[in-house]
Formats: structure tokens, C-alpha cells, sequence
């Protein structure tokens, strides 16, 4: 599993400009399962992704075509996790499948 963090690199201004884009990027890989979880950082900043796809560069190559990364307005930190505990409603995240 992974997160990704993303940080805007652009004003507010510029990112509303490929917003739509994101989300519908965001709503595919969510429906396919690659995303499990998307929201905004506090202030804006930024997003985190929650991903769980099999390997980091599937997921890399999911973020390549994120109009964010296409447009170079956000940064992107990848850090793998190895969930070893979960709340009894998260138990799926154990299984490590995408």
C-alpha cells in the first residue's frame, strides 16, 4: 500500500483550472480500487492518496497521467506501508491485493 502526497506548487488560481480534470482522474482509479482513499491537505496545500496497487510503479505510471503531474503544478511523494493492524471495518487493507 501506499501514500501519496501531493504539493501544489501553483496558486489556488491555477490549480481550479485543472481541478475537473483531477477529480475525474481521482473518480477512475477510486472505481478500479488503485485509489482507496483522496482528499484535500489542510490550508489546501496539497493532497494524500491513498493507493493500493501492486507495485510502485504501476502507481507511478497511474501518476504520470494525473493532469496535476502532466501540468508540473504539483509535487509527489510516494511512501510505501506495510499495514499490519487495522480497524475490524478496515480488515480489507490487510489482504494487499489491487
Amino acid at each position: 500500500m501506499y501514500i501519496v502526497s501531493l504539493n501544489y506548487k501553483v496558486p489556488a488560481k491555477v490549480i481550479a483550472q485543472f481541478q475537473d480534470e483531477h477529480t475525474a482522474f481521482l473518480k477512475e482509479h477510486v472505481n478500479s480500487g488503485a485509489f482507496i482513499l483522496t482528499g484535500p491537505r489542510e490550508l489546501k496545500i496539497g493532497e494524500i492518496l491513498f493507493a493500493n496497487t501492486k507495485t510502485k510503479e504501476a502507481l507511478e505510471s497511474i501518476l504520470e497521467i494525473d493532469p496535476f503531474k502532466k501540468n508540473a503544478i504539483a509535487d509527489y511523494k510516494i511512501m510505501e506501508i506495510t499495514p499490519t493492524m487495522a480497524a475490524k471495518k478496515l480488515n480489507f487493507l490487510l489482504e494487499q491485493e489491487a
